[in-house]
């Protein structure tokens, strides 16, 4: 199989004030055969990385290439700011909001295109399939948003993700502002703008290591957009969102990942019609690149199958 289908930019209008039309860039992978009923996959990676997460070069750790083997198609996405994707000139306007309602108009052109037979020329018009978002850490909150706006997908799968933010590295200002009514929501750029040094886009620091897996991964990084970054640290950050969503939920966190323990997750999501936990063995926040990562990407490809046939 190919690296990818096809790459392809797609745009967003102007979705920011004084600036320009932006475009977001995706990577398509799918197989000529495609399994039936068709799924599609919508991925977003996490913070301080872009769309290669999801296609890293280590061996048996390409999600985007598993999952496009079992006959799923597999879009992978750069967020605003990161990647192959416009960066807006005032990154600290490019809220979590902002970032997830311009992956929904790709979504529209995606799912457009995929219909009509205008996606790629070897695949045919699809009339019928299933639209899964899949998110990795502030990657699943902003698809989590995004259904909660417009109710795109079928079901969601959401990796080393959950409420509890990162309230060790929180300054006083932040803990201030949690007590507002908005939990902070309103001050983000602000708080982003002094937690990053005033950088809208930050890089992330980094121990580097020697392995297939370490190396992988430092080939996927990326700068982060500030303030989705701040927001994704806030405990609560998207709390009446997820209990609000009520779609099929699949949820994926290592045994040792950042999230808290992965078992009280699924108490999170109160209207969730069903929940899926995978606890992933002797991992941390990467679940494709752990020991264990064959019989999750397994077990996720069942679901997806799963989820295809209702």
């Amino acid at each position: 199989m190919l690296n990818e289908l096809a790459r392809l930019r797609i745009g967003v209008g102007a979705p920011l004030p004084g600036e320009g039309p932006l475009e977001i860039e995706i990577d398509v992978f799918a197989l000529a055969r495609l399994a039936e009923p068709a799924a599609l996959l919508f991925c977003m990676p996490g913070g301080g990385m872009n769309r290669n997460y999801f296609n890293l070069s280590a061996e048996g750790a390409s999600f985007a290439k598993f999952m496009a083997a079992q006959g799923f198609i597999v879009v992978t996405l750069d967020h605003l700011g990161i990647g192959g994707s416009s960066r807006p000139k005032n990154g600290f306007a490019a809220t979590s909001a902002v970032l997830s309602a311009a992956n929904g108009l790709v979504f529209e052109e995606v799912t457009r295109r995929l219909r009509d037979g205008a996606l790629h020329k070897a695949l045919p018009p699809l009339a019928r399939f299933t639209p899964i978002g899949v998110g990795h850490s502030m990657g699943a909150m902003l698809v989590s948003l995004q259904q909660d706006m417009r109710h795109d997908f079928a079901g969601l799968m959401l990796l080393s993700f959950g409420t509890c933010g990162m309230p060790q590295v929180l300054s006083d200002e932040d803990r201030a502002a949690l007590e507002l009514p908005d939990r902070g929501l309103s001050l983000l750029p602000e708080l982003a703008a002094k937690r990053f040094g005033g950088l809208a886009y930050a890089p992330i620091s980094r121990i580097r290591g020697s392995s297939a897996a370490s190396k992988a991964l430092e080939e996927a990084a990326d700068e982060v957009p500030a303030v989705p970054a701040s927001h994704s640290m806030m405990p609560g950050n998207i709390k009446d969102e997820i209990a609000r969503l009520d779609v099929p939920v699949l949820l994926a966190a290592g045994d040792r990942d950042v999230v808290g323990p992965p078992r009280e997750l699924p108490a999170q999501f109160a209207s969730a019609k069903d929940i899926t936990l995978i606890v992933i063995e002797q991992c941390g926040h990467h679940p494709f690149v752990s020991v264990d990562s064959p019989r999750f990407m397994a077990r996720a490809a069942d679901w997806v199958r799963g989820q295809a046939k209702k």
